[in-house]
């Protein structure tokens, strides 16, 4: 990967462990978006090894792209990385080969707004021993029933130990300008 430190040095600025922080990378349609997201989930491994790294390439197949299907996705993983607490905690702690708890096996929603929910409550969930870096490449591709996305699921202001590096195309319009 040759270019771009400025670019690079931006997002591993903004994922500094002292810091929770999101970052937008926008740019016309084959601006190398994808090829400044891989190099940067690939920076954040060597810089970060003790963080969880989800690293998503939105729009490149039709299951990819839809909101549901990303969102259930995380959730499981979120709940095996992060798992939430179990009311038999103390029990099963003492018990070797414990089955998982019922919350992180229990079904992920299939609904939006439960799965939205199911998606904070995992973010919260995160530690400063072993923080998130979540990439997600080319958002404005992401959809739902067909329709491009709404980001309502994004929080506005992340959990502690929680970072995310979006990058998505300008609209045609922006790129004339």
């Amino acid at each position: 990967f040759q270019g771009r430190q400025a670019p690079l040095a931006r997002i591993a600025d903004t994922l500094n462990a002292e810091k929770d922080g999101m970052l937008a990378v926008l740019a016309p349609a084959g601006g190398g978006k994808s090829a400044l997201m891989a190099e940067a989930v690939r920076q954040a491994r060597e810089r970060y090894p003790q963080a969880r790294i989800i690293e998503r390439y939105l729009g490149i197949t039709t299951n990819s792209s839809d909101l549901t299907a990303l969102l259930r996705n995380l959730v499981a993983i979120l709940r095996i990385e992060y798992p939430p607490p179990s009311p038999h905690a103390a029990y099963e702690s003492h018990r070797e080969g414990a089955p998982p708890s019922q919350a992180v096996s229990e079904e992920i929603p299939h609904e939006l707004p439960p799965l939205i929910v199911a998606f904070r409550d995992g973010l919260n969930r995160v530690t400063a021993e072993k923080p998130l870096l979540l990439f997600f490449d080319a958002l404005d591709q992401l959809t739902s029933g067909g329709h491009p996305a709404d980001l309502n699921w994004l929080s506005v202001q992340l959990p502690a130990h929680v970072g995310l590096v979006v990058s998505a195309a300008l609209p045609a319009e922006a790129d004339a300008n």
